[in-house]
């Protein structure tokens, strides 16, 4: 059986055109846009899953990529792409011969050879690598954006451009590459959106977060390091003895902003910066402070644009608008992105009742971890629904976050069914209504099912 690790992997420069390219997990949405963008440059691609979910599914059987389903057949290749979903026991491991993950490809596909900028944080990373991919469109730039941009044609893009953005996963890569995908892509300009406790499946503590940041930060000598300030930075106290160049920004930072409804305003090296953007809330106002940042430090003298964006499928997504009801689907799931994405909606939506239905889906908000944190999220809302949490076969069901608990301190209701949610939704409308849809999965159709009984 081959001996897995990161020295061990082949470089994708090492194939010829028409070689044959197999994706292990390749219904991840990641990992299926890089399969979909190979076999358009001449390779012969495929790729095995347990099952094609959407988005991947689509986009997976509308290409001419040749799917397996389950792991039982290995076909020939000449490069086996590993996606971090697939465990060491895999039965098509003992096949494998010469093997990636997929940091490396992305690397070796849209990064390598321009000049590298890389969004990362526990927030905002996806939203301000999409903002800041669109600002740049007509540079033709090379980007990978970890969700569906409304407005550019995919989420993986190789331009002609000499720019890259990418967004930076604090998540491990494989597992012969237990360490995050950051750690592949070699950043010119980096930017650290946030750095809290999260993918507490693979982080023991807030501690093992803070590592992996500072070291990316410490170890990014020649670059030029943007920063959200505050206790992001404080939590990452040995960056201040990196050699690369440090600008932070916020209440506390080199750049202090001030927001007045969609009108962001800031003193850059004596020059007053106004930026309009359509994003709500106080912390998209950071999202598009940071991505001016490093377009002017990639060589951008008028970054423009952020009027214009449209926004990521899923985050604060308005599903339906009418003078009675507002329906939105968000990603939300960590509670600080719960509470300020509820704030700005808040904010944005103040004459209506707003009803929240949250599904606690990530292998973090699953756990009892933040319990304490959601309650602070959700008072933000009106009236609360939250999904109970069902257990798999792995859990231990006493470290499971107890729904029942939460919401009885709060006076919301805790549902294991859609059906029932949807009937408490109906109970609850006032007639002027905003009901925010949260989840990181697929909450099992609910904003699809909503919206049909909403118009029935």
């Amino acid at each position: 059986m081959t001996d897995f690790s990161v020295i061990g992997s082949t470089s994708l420069d090492a194939l010829k055109k028409g070689s044959k390219v197999h994706f292990l997990g390749v219904a991840g949405i990641a990992m299926a846009q890089l399969a979909v963008y190979l076999s358009t440059e001449g390779f012969e691609v495929s790729g095995s899953d347990t099952d094609f979910w959407e988005p991947a599914g689509s986009l997976l059987k509308k290409s001419n990529i040749k799917l397996f389903k389950g792991y039982e057949e290995l076909p020939e290749n000449d490069l086996v792409v590993i996606g971090n979903a697939i465990r060491k026991d895999n039965p098509l491991l003992s096949k494998v011969v010469r093997y990636t993950s997929f940091p490396q490809a992305l690397y070796e596909t849209v990064i390598k050879g321009r000049k590298s900028i890389v969004v990362s944080g526990t927030h905002g990373k996806t939203t301000t690598t999409a903002l800041t991919a669109w600002c740049l469109k007509n540079l033709d730039p090379s980007y990978f954006i970890g969700g569906s941009v409304i407005g550019l044609p995919s989420s993986l893009h190789v331009g002609k451009g000499n720019l890259s953005v990418v967004e930076g996963d604090e998540y491990d890569s494989a597992f012969f590459a237990k360490v995050p995908k950051f750690d592949f892509y070699k950043p010119d300009i980096l930017l650290v959106t946030s750095v809290e406790y999260d993918h507490a499946d693979i982080y023991p503590n807030i501690e093992g977060i803070n590592k992996e940041f500072t070291d990316l930060v410490l170890s990014t000598t020649d670059a030029v390091v943007v920063a959200m300030s505050g206790d992001n930075l404080k939590n990452l106290s040995r960056v201040w003895s990196s050699k690369a160049r440090l600008i932070t920004y916020g209440e506390e930072g080199d750049i202090v902003f001030k927001r007045n409804q969609d009108l962001i305003t800031f003193n850059y090296q004596g020059e007053k910066i106004e930026i309009r953007s359509n994003l709500l809330g106080e912390h998209n106002a950071y999202n598009a402070v940071g991505s001016w940042l490093v377009q002017r430090l990639a060589g951008v003298n008028n970054p423009s644009g952020f009027d214009t964006f449209g926004g990521v499928k899923r985050r604060q997504e308005v599903k339906l608008e009418s003078e009675k009801i507002v329906i939105i689907e968000d990603f939300a799931h960590h509670p600080t992105a719960v509470r300020e994405t509820l704030k700005g909606l808040k904010e944005r939506y103040s004459d209506r009742k707003l009803i929240v239905c949250f599904e606690p889906r990530s292998n973090t908000s699953r756990r009892k971890i933040f319990e304490n944190d959601y309650k602070t999220a959700l008072l933000v809302a009106d009236s609360v629904i939250v999904k109970r949490v069902t257990p798999r076969h792995n859990d231990n069901v006493n470290d499971l976050f107890d729904v029942d608990t939460l919401v009885k301190s709060i006076g919301g209701a805790a549902l294991s069914e859609t059906d029932e949610i949807i009937a408490k939704v109906s109970e609850n409308l006032s007639g002027r209504d905003l009901v925010v849809v949260m989840s990181n999965g697929s909450f099992d159709g609910l904003t699809e099912k909503l919206l049909i009984s909403i118009n029935k």
